[in-house]
């Protein structure tokens, strides 16, 4: 069986952009609207639901079609996106928690 040599999507010599101003915004408007539906949910169901799918198939067709983005910057923008939802998750755990939580009935003297 003779192995097939590996070829990567994007060569080495290719000159692409990739970290760019834009890929940075895009994917930080994507975490703070995913964050905060993820944030709502927390509080009103008390779950979570993972968005990197969502992010990544947003960046690749609106980033393609709209934005001409290239493949290492929806990279960018869905590693952004992702980054900047976990951290909105993680700020509303405790207040998911906090609120789940059963709280005493007052006592009337």
């Amino acid at each position: 069986m003779a192995s097939k040599q590996f070829q990567p999507f994007v060569p080495a010599e290719t000159e692409m952009k990739e970290f760019t101003f834009k890929a940075v915004l895009m994917g930080s408007i994507f975490g703070i609207l995913f964050g905060a539906s993820t944030v709502y949910l927390a509080l009103k169901a008390g779950l979570t639901v993972s968005a990197s799918i969502p992010i990544a198939v947003l960046a690749i067709t609106l980033g393609r079609r709209l934005f001409k983005t290239t493949i290492l910057e929806n990279n960018i923008i869905q590693t952004t996106g992702m980054r900047a939802k976990a951290s909105l998750r993680a700020s509303s755990s405790p207040y998911r928690d906090f609120f789940s939580c059963p709280r005493p009935k007052p006592e009337i003297i």
